[in-house]
């Protein structure tokens, strides 16, 4: 049999060549083009979104006051308005107290002259994640910066002030780290990562794999200097909180709204195909919600799950790279809080699949890690609106992910060889894992649904209401609205809502001292005094009919306890974990909201025998009760079936 020789003209491939360069240059000048002309100068004159949340924070902590109310809108929203931040809302739900400490640095100066200079620092930033990429990955430096340039979540974190560019040098310095041998730096940089945003969590998973005792110590001694560093910045009460409140909600994805398909989350698609909510979601495909328990945690698992078993338990420095970077891809992808600025991260772990694609001669596979890669950071999103099965199809950049992740899980098993009974422990413990969550959030969301009330005022024009008073036939609350926060008043059948001015408070007020507030009346002179002791924080007050005032505080010993006035002298009544407290009209009972299993329940105490009735016990929060004049029906805000704390006001009728 004879062979032929197939000659490639030597002119036709230099011209090949040649025009792929000039492609290649293209491709970098229109992508600093974009950055230089379009992205950077509208991200420098203008305070968007996410940077003033942060600013504030760490601004906050740097003149040290006490943020023990930190993840309260409404408190929040007094300090942006203190430092003059010019942007209508802030808040910090769901950021981990330690991503506050790299904005410290920032807060010496003006908010935008702060944001200028956040932005320099991740330019910076961004040009050594790409250097460190281009060593791991084994691509041209051009090829990433291409990457990098042309990327809509690099535009969407300058424009935003986010935080994920330096998440992404991180996580590239500790592959970098890992790759060298340095592997307790490696995993202690993967826990600053962590602490940053959570989802480099699931990096532990790796190190488990390998065994890699170095990279887990390294690991928990970044783990505990994240934690103790923010129990000494934020103090015990904020962390703890985080801790009790703000992360299960994150975990379950309802930190956010939970119905945003703009976040193209599994959660949010779940919730639309399985929860019925009049305003948010009128046409499920099925009305159990119990299901997106069950299956919420089931999906994830069927995604990163693989991947980690795929990944060998031998260090091998030609795979180690694409293991730790399919982790990386999986985390990503279930991710219960994904936001388009999110993706700048995928650069390394999709720079290190193509190189090591092109290596192994998989060129297609490398193209389709390419444009995945660019079609998550481009594909529009949608705007909501979208009922039943077309829920499904409104997520296009998660389809875009669990492509990504399955073409991870195709090429690590072409590779691997898999033992069932090897890896059984793994398996197991995978399992019960999964049947725990799902059976937990399963009870979760059923208890949810079921207590779920109607709304009183229109859904999508206040996002957060709070301190809601009857006077005169009319409902009054304090409201977060596209524009920032006003008082609005509205009848009691949430029509005619409308702006009126802050009412004022003749009886008791509240005055602040670095986050503390302290409580005031007018004594007989009409001078103002104090009545509430140094040693109380004061949260809430409420009077009753016959002037008597109860009050809510964080005592000395970080304690949350309700307190009445008697004789100018507060009194505590004890009831602790309480807050918001309101007497009923005809003084027999008196409201509040009592912390257990990570919310806030409203809960009645009968005040001449001292027994407590709980109205609810769902995992959501219910405060800042009203009583109608009837004192048989209670007016509240509540986050039911929303984010967390971005609550709606509902009614209650009681039965006694």
């Amino acid at each position: 049999m004879s062979s032929t020789t197939i000659r490639v003209n030597p002119v036709a491939r230099r011209g090949l060549l040649r025009a792929f360069a000039l492609l290649e240059l293209a491709a970098l000048i229109v992508g600093l083009s974009v950055l230089s002309v379009r992205v950077i100068p509208h991200a420098w004159r203008s305070l968007d979104t996410d940077f003033p949340n942060d600013y504030v924070a760490a601004r906050l902590v740097r003149e040290s006051y006490t943020v023990d109310r930190i993840y309260e809108w409404e408190w929040f929203e007094e300090q942006r308005v203190r430092m003059g931040v010019d942007y209508p809302t802030a808040g910090f739900i769901p950021h981990t107290p330690f991503s506050v400490l790299p904005m410290i640095p920032f807060t010496w100066f003006e908010p935008l002259a702060a944001k200028r200079a956040w932005i320099t620092t991740s330019l910076l930033l961004l040009l050594g994640s790409i250097t460190l990429i281009s060593n791991i990955s084994h691509l041209r430096w051009q090829w990433v910066a291409t990457a990098a340039f042309l990327s809509m979540p690099l535009y969407r974190n300058l424009e935003y002030g986010q935080f994920y560019v330096l998440v992404l040098s991180v996580l590239s310095l500790a592959l970098w780290c890992y790759g060298r041998d340095y592997r307790f730096t490696a995993g202690l940089l993967t826990a600053i990562a962590a602490g940053l945003k959570i989802f480099p969590v699931l990096l532990i998973v790796f190190y488990l794999r390998k065994r890699d005792f170095r990279a887990l110590v390294g690991f928990a001694i970044g783990a505990v200097t994240v934690f103790g560093t923010s129990l000494y910045v934020f103090g015990w009460v904020a962390c703890i909180r985080y801790v009790n409140e703000i992360l299960p909600a994150a975990m379950r994805g309802e930190a956010m709204d939970p119905f945003a398909l703009a976040a193209n989350s599994i959660s949010s698609v779940l919730h639309h195909i399985f929860i019925l909510d009049p305003q948010l979601n009128s046409h499920p495909i099925v009305n159990e919600a119990s299901l997106v328990g069950l299956i919420g945690p089931l999906l994830q698992i069927l995604i990163w799950a693989p991947i980690a078993l795929l990944c060998s338990r031998t260090r091998d420095p030609r795979v180690d790279n694409l293991e730790w970077s399919g982790i990386l891809i999986a985390s990503l992808t279930i991710s219960t809080l994904p936001a388009s600025y999110n993706f700048i991260v995928l650069l390394l772990p999709c720079a290190i699949w193509v190189g090591g694609c092109i290596r192994e001669g998989c060129r297609w596979a490398a193209v389709a890690v390419a444009a995945l890669y660019f079609l998550i950071g481009w594909l529009p999103l949608t705007s909501g609106g979208s009922r039943g099965f077309v829920a499904i199809l409104a997520v296009p950049r998660l389809w875009c992910l669990l492509l990504l992740s399955g073409l991870v899980i195709y090429h690590l098993s072409r590779r691997a060889s898999f033992d069932f009974r090897r890896e059984g422990l793994w398996i197991a413990s995978l399992l019960v894992l999964t049947l725990i969550s799902s059976f937990g959030l399963a009870r979760h969301e059923s208890r949810l649904y079921s207590e779920h009330a109607s709304p009183l005022i229109p859904e999508g024009t206040i996002y957060v209401v709070t301190s809601p008073q009857l006077a005169e036939g009319k409902l009054r609350f304090h409201g977060m609205a596209r524009d920032g926060w006003h008082w609005y008043q509205v009848d009691q059948k949430g029509e005619d809502m409308h702006i009126i001015e802050a009412p004022t408070k003749d009886t008791a007020w509240l005055v602040e001292n670095k986050g503390r507030h302290s409580l005031w009346i007018n004594d007989r002179s009409q001078t103002p005094v104090q009545v509430s002791s140094d040693d109380l924080d004061v949260y809430e007050f409420s009077a009753a009919d016959n002037g008597q005032l109860v009050f809510s505080a964080l005592t000395g010993h970080h304690r949350m306890e309700l307190f009445v006035l008697s004789n100018g002298k507060p009194e505590p009544l004890h009831i602790e974990n309480a807050r918001f407290p309101a007497f009923s009209p005809d003084g027999r009972w008196l409201a509040y909201a009592k912390f257990s299993n990570s919310s806030w329940h409203l809960t009645l105490r009968k005040l001449d025998n001292g027994n407590e009735r709980h109205l609810g016990t769902a995992s959501c929060n219910q405060a800042y009760p009203a009583w109608v004049r009837d004192s048989q029906t209670l007016i509240y805000a509540s986050d039911c079936g929303r984010g967390l704390w971005q609550t709606t006001l509902e009614s209650r009728s009681i039965e006694f």
